[in-house]
């Protein structure tokens, strides 16, 4: 598995409730990594504790109706 970058979203999978997180600092020792999460907010965490996020979902938009 390759360590989580600045920029990754990830999940938390025993921590579902934090909702969807954003890598924003790797490697502050130990394996850990800094993420802000939805709900959660900024956490440190080790990295082999998070997986990679799903896609975002296309948000559909109406169109106009002319």
């Amino acid at each position: 598995m390759r360590p989580f970058e600045p920029g990754d979203r990830v999940v938390h999978p025993k921590c579902p409730d934090w909702g969807v997180g954003q890598v924003v600092r790797e490697g502050t020792g130990g394996g850990r990594v800094r993420a802000l999460f939805e709900r959660g907010g900024l956490r440190t965490v080790l990295a082999e504790q998070l997986a990679p996020a799903p896609p975002p979902e296309k948000r559909r938009t109406a169109k106009p109706p002319w």
